[in-house]
């Protein structure tokens, strides 16, 4: 879930409602106050002769939450870090590292991700999410499709497995925003259509097949909640026209490395 006052994206409701409270309401209380003098480097709690204390320790004990109320703050009172976060969004993401991201995040925490990518130029990084999304949906329809047709599916890890993902016709509409977004890349940023290649459309090809059983049998099991109406086989058939169109709009320029892989269990 996604911070309406900031690109800050969460996993939860409640964590989401605990960083609005602690971040940004007491920000606005303090806006018109004076920050504090900084501290000097030796007055550090718990320090003696000069000595800086050791945070390392004390970050491993730091929920994600805590830790990202603290880089907000930070940022707060001194904006020159957020070159520092941009950085971090714009290095490239392995498929491993996105794999790890998938397991943590919500279905809805998942796609504002990969809006959150789009929007800062991080094209690379936003289809490697896309893609790790996409292979996980094409294995998880794929594994409900074989048991639609017999008792107990209803209580399958199958089911489990796609409904901790973002519903299809949601991962198709993901893919035309992120094939249409970042229009202004420049220096280390890029646009998902820049690194668009052969082996997304084989990815978008499998879902689409593994939607067919679904559809027949669950179609409900498609579409997103909050979706915009699109049959989720519309939606994919529309992203892999989008991909087509990239594809070609890149003059036959040489398609970068397929990245490996990367699915759940």
């Amino acid at each position: 879930m996604e911070c309406p006052h900031c690109p800050a994206i969460f996993g939860s409701e409640e964590t989401l409602s605990k960083h609005v409270a602690a971040i940004h309401e007491k920000l606005a209380s303090r806006a018109s106050s004076p920050l504090p003098a900084a501290a000097s480097a030796t007055d550090t709690p718990g320090s003696s002769d000069g000595d800086n204390l050791d945070l390392t320790p004390l970050l491993g004990v730091l929920t994600h939450e805590q830790k990202d109320m603290l880089l907000l703050r930070a940022i707060a009172a001194d904006d020159s870090l957020a070159y520092h976060v941009l950085a971090a969004v714009l290095k490239p993401l392995s498929a491993e590292a996105a794999a790890a991201r998938l397991e943590e995040l919500e279905p809805t925490a998942l796609a504002a991700t990969v809006r959150a990518y789009v929007d800062a130029g991080a094209g690379r990084n936003a289809l490697m999410m896309l893609r790790v999304v996409t292979a996980a949906a094409s294995d998880a329809l794929g594994g409900l499709g074989s048991l639609l047709q017999s008792d107990g599916w209803e209580e399958s890890e199958e089911l489990e497995a796609v409904e901790r993902l973002p519903r299809a016709d949601a991962i198709g509409a993901l893919w035309g925003e992120a094939l249409a977004g970042g229009d202004e890349p420049g220096g280390d940023r890029s646009s998902a259509r820049d690194h668009a290649s052969d082996e997304d459309e084989s990815l978008l090809s499998q879902l689409a097949a593994a939607i067919g059983p679904v559809r027949g049998a669950q179609p409900g099991l498609l579409v997103s909640a909050d979706g915009n109406g699109v049959p989720a086989a519309e939606s994919v058939a529309a992203a892999q026209a989008a991909l087509a169109a990239a594809l070609e709009a890149r003059g036959g320029a040489p398609a970068p490395p397929a990245s490996k892989k990367a699915r759940r269990g």
